[in-house]
């Protein structure tokens, strides 16, 4: 090779590297991110639609077991929701909640069962309203009473805003340049604990960016462990769908 040629592609790259190098001494303090003032008119910000439809790959990991799916969500805010779970396009089960209950038809042995809402704090901790249960699957927080507490820290990579969500203590983690919702806690009074990391901000619809990405996790015990892994690879508001849930004839009512 031609060595003024040779000459020029080395001093090419060395200004190139010495370029980078500079970007990479910027100090992340000279962009300090949003203010707890700005962090807090986000967090109080909610999305507004009237229908949630989604389509997602499922994975479900227990202490003793792991199962994948593919999940199909349809929602009413505060009003119904539903899902369906398939795998190698076979309907494995039908789940719809409401204000009461949640009833699961499961095809595989031609049974379904009727569970009082109530029972999931009674049982684990986790609010069995549905508004809370539906704001989980729309990746958005749930309803807050800052009156009972309210506590806003920063630390090296979030902002975390800890109140109350449905009487038990949330802690939420947000990203400190843009707000978004990266994760949290949850502290049942029964003493079993879970979080949840949210990813993927994508935009939906036309005012709104929500996570295709969810992981939910709680500790039941020191043996007892559930995950909850979601990749959306669609979501769409505010175009509603038709809901079917019926229980068939032949199918028999387990407890």
């Amino acid at each position: 090779m031609n060595s003024n040629k040779s000459i020029g592609i080395l001093l090419i790259a060395i200004f190139f590297l010495i370029g980078c190098k500079a970007k990479k001494a910027i100090q992340l303090s000279e962009y300090p991110g949003l203010t707890e003032k700005q962090i807090v008119d986000l967090f109080d910000q909610q999305p507004n639609f009237d229908f949630f439809s989604a389509k997602a790959k499922i994975k479900i990991i227990t202490d003793h077991s792991s199962d994948k799916a593919t999940l199909y969500i349809r929602a009413k805010p505060d009003s119904i929701f539903w899902l369906a779970g398939k795998r190698l396009s076979v309907e494995g089960g039908r789940l719809q909640i409401d204000d009461t209950t949640a009833t699961f038809i499961n095809r595989l042995d031609r049974t379904y069962q009727i569970i009082p809402l109530d029972t999931f704090q009674e049982s684990y901790g986790i609010s069995g309203d549905l508004s809370y249960i539906q704001d989980l699957f729309f990746g958005v927080r749930p309803d807050i009473d800052k009156e009972a507490y309210w506590e806003v820290k920063r630390d090296s990579q979030h902002w975390t805003i800890k109140t109350i969500a449905q009487n038990v203590l949330h802690a939420f983690h947000l990203d400190p340049y843009t707000g978004e919702m990266v994760g949290g806690k949850f502290y049942s009074k029964q003493g079993y604990d879970g979080q949840w990391t949210y990813s993927d901000y994508r935009k939906t619809g036309e005012m709104y960016k929500l996570p295709y990405y969810r992981k939910y996790e709680l500790n039941i015990s020191d043996e007892s462990y559930l995950s909850v892994e979601l990749q959306f690879s669609e979501i769409i508001l505010d175009e509603p769908k038709g809901i079917k849930f019926d229980i068939p004839n032949q199918y028999t009512r387990v407890h």
